[in-house]
């Protein structure tokens, strides 16, 4: 019996990228800080400098938590280790990605099912009018339950279109449509997913089949190329037929990300 499709929600619509509130945050929490407490200090000290207390307030709550402090805040200890050694936004923009498209299944599948077809098609742009075709039919297959209001479904194409060009997957520009730019994993993302993945206890298999992998236009088998081309001093990868084995050199994820942040890429 095939699973139940992912609902997409309209949370999504006041989110987008939100890399300079994220390092904003990042740069003043503390893992003895609750999300809460965060959210006092954000709004007392004015962190999000362009938004209003309300603003603030939901940012948090709604975007910036389920992005990055959910299982115990793993993804924001884990991005504040890089932030912390003096990675730029630049080079955490594609983890960032990845922890958005976590939390939001509209613009992973936007992604996946969208972008990529029509760069893989050899399009040079995604009109905005894509975007509205995929929630059209995002609602005859379940996945938005209730169909939505006109201004909802023109606001939320709208903002899949915005994070296509935060993400640099597309350029900046008009809304109704973006150029693509080639988009390919960096050998930094590459080193933190396989090593995210695998601390959380996937096993190799699952790892190569993961659909993380898929926001770069990766399938299972090039996955394993990307792999295999990564410094070994992180892992030895062996590959026959369809099984995969890794031998990990590190024992904590936090080893794999001091190493990781001291090298040079």
């Amino acid at each position: 019996m095939s699973e139940p499709p992912v609902k997409y929600n309209v949370a999504f619509a006041k989110g987008h990228g939100l890399q300079e509130e994220t390092i904003a945050l990042l740069r003043a929490w503390t893992p003895d800080l609750s999300t809460a407490e965060l959210t006092t200090l954000a709004v007392q000290q004015g962190l999000l400098r362009k938004a209003t207390a309300q603003r603030t307030r939901d940012i948090i709550s709604n975007h910036i938590t389920p992005r990055y402090f959910k299982e115990a805040a793993r993804p924001a200890r884990y991005l504040k280790i890089l932030l912390q050694a003096g990675l730029s936004t630049a080079a955490l923009n594609q983890l960032f990605l990845i922890y958005t498209c976590r939390a939001n299944a509209i613009l992973r599948d936007f992604i996946a099912r969208v972008y990529w077809t029509s760069f893989q098609a050899g399009r040079s742009a995604i009109i905005k009018e894509q975007a509205l075709e995929f929630i059209d039919l995002a609602t005859q297959t379940g996945e938005i339950p209730t169909p939505w209001s006109a201004e909802v479904r023109d606001r939320i194409a709208r903002g899949l279109m915005t994070c296509l060009a935060d993400f640099d997957l597309a350029e900046k520009g008009r809304t109704s449509d973006r150029k693509l730019r080639p988009f390919n994993i960096t050998t930094l993302t590459a080193l933190f997913l396989a090593h995210e993945l695998h601390f959380s206890g996937l096993n190799d298999h699952q790892i190569m089949h993961h659909p993380d992998w898929q926001l770069f236009g990766l399938q299972p088998f090039e996955v394993v190329q990307t792999l295999q081309r990564l410094p070994t001093r992180f892992f030895i990868v062996q590959f026959a037929g369809d099984l995969l084995r890794i031998t990990w050199n590190f024992s904590t994820m936090e080893e794999a990300l001091d190493a990781i942040a001291a090298a040079e890429f």
